[in-house]
């Protein structure tokens, strides 16, 4: 996922962040998202990627997940030039609203900012989550991104609310079953973890409950929400496999 799509893209860090410290919010919804980041994480989650669309607009898919029940989206496409990437955020987060959702945006703590999301996913160098608390507009979520257990050695989970472990499934084979060594890398991630961990990678319905048997607390689904042109079966299909959603 991260490794060779959307996440390679990403090259705008977070150097300039401090940039924006005293910045107000630019945008404000009109359903406002609960107001404790940390707690109760829902089981499915969407990860986005411009680049397995097949053309359908990102809003739109969006808009779909969450009208089907899906309360949490990572918004990846922080690659774009500032003034797309700030808006289609701005569009992201108000869907997201509507719904009672959240939104997240990788590595971009000005992006989330500006455009009023509820929080940020960071590496482990980025910069240190209790500055960035400090930085966004409101009680906001800090996740880390990891890929192996090494990065969660170096990394400091102080104020971090959640660590997003990609590329756990890696096979082509959508259907096919996890090997055992990915299952022993997401082990390794989550005993080595003191928050919560949502799996990414290759995620189906058939794979889901063999991340969360391995520890995981949520999964996010992507290259098969974004190729899917049945978002509310596909939903419910991670609902089955996974006993509900939330």
């Amino acid at each position: 996922m991260f490794g060779k799509s959307a996440w390679q893209h990403v090259t705008i860090s977070l150097r300039q962040a401090n940039q924006f410290n005293t910045l107000p919010a630019m945008v404000t919804s009109e359903t406002k998202p609960p107001s404790n980041p940390g707690n109760n994480l829902p089981k499915l989650w969407l990860l986005t990627n411009r680049f397995t669309t097949i053309g359908q607009p990102l809003p739109r898919i969006v808009r779909n997940c969450t009208a089907a029940g899906v309360k949490m989206t990572i918004m990846s496409e922080t690659d774009l030039a500032p003034w797309v990437a700030l808006e289609l955020a701005e569009k992201l987060a108000a869907e997201m609203h509507k719904h009672g959702g959240r939104l997240l945006v990788s590595e971009r703590a000005d992006l989330a900012q500006l455009a009023n999301t509820d929080g940020v996913i960071i590496t482990s160098s980025g910069f240190p989550a209790s500055r960035l608390k400090k930085l966004l507009n409101k009680p906001s979520m800090i996740g880390l991104l990891v890929r192996a257990e090494q990065e969660m050695i170096r990394a400091s989970l102080n104020d971090i609310d959640l660590v997003l472990a990609v590329n756990i499934f890696s096979s082509e084979d959508l259907n096919s079953p996890p090997q055992d060594s990915e299952l022993d890398r997401l082990r390794s991630i989550v005993d080595a973890s003191s928050v919560p961990v949502v799996a990414a990678g290759g995620m189906t319905p058939q794979r889901a409950p063999y991340a969360l048997e391995a520890g995981a607390r949520s999964i996010a689904m992507s290259e098969v929400a974004m190729e899917s042109l049945n978002i509310n079966q596909l939903v419910q299909a991670f609902r089955q496999a996974i006993g509900g959603i939330d």
